[in-house]
């Protein structure tokens, strides 16, 4: 029965990491600054539930431990997925705002997103994140960038998803 009640109470706990980590950094999410701060997090709530003697391990099947982990692992790859986008303004949330019920002109709709600097942004946001490096005028992968790509490639092609625009 208490298998019943582990997906729910770590969607909590994932919410509540993601909750913490906004109020704190207000910005952007910074994958790796948001990865390092989720296992410090991870291993902050493992050493409560160690200091206020309640041993969550007792009451669970050994087989289960493992799936417990990757399942919290799996949802917390999710959420982020999920909530980074959130802070990024995307060219379709953006046209979307702009031709919503009265409808907006083809050129219109370039010139506004051409003002935005889309691109601009998130090649400095990119650089910021230490996942670019900008040297001579021209932009390289950075180590953690590679990392982040092989990783990101590597999701992308077990999943067979499909990114486009």
């Amino acid at each position: 029965m208490t298998e019943f009640f582990l997906i729910p109470t770590i969607i909590i706990i994932l919410l509540i990491y993601n909750q913490i980590y906004f109020l704190i950094y207000k910005e952007k999410v910074v994958f790796f600054k948001y990865f390092q701060n989720f296992i410090i997090y991870s291993l902050l709530i493992v050493f409560i539930f160690f200091l206020s003697g309640i041993n969550i391990f007792e009451y669970l099947v050994k087989d289960f431990y493992q799936s417990i982990a990757l399942t919290y692992f799996i949802m917390f790859m999710v959420l982020f997925f999920n909530i980074s986008t959130r802070s990024y303004e995307s060219p379709t949330v953006l046209i979307y705002n702009i031709i919503k019920g009265k409808g907006e002109y083809y050129k219109n709709i370039l010139n506004k997103l051409n003002k935005k600097k889309l691109v601009e942004i998130r090649i400095r946001d990119l650089i910021n994140q230490k996942l670019l490096i900008k040297k001579d005028n021209k932009l390289y992968l950075s180590e953690l960038g590679k990392k982040f790509s092989k990783f990101y490639l590597f999701l992308k092609n077990f999943y067979k998803i499909k990114s486009q625009g």
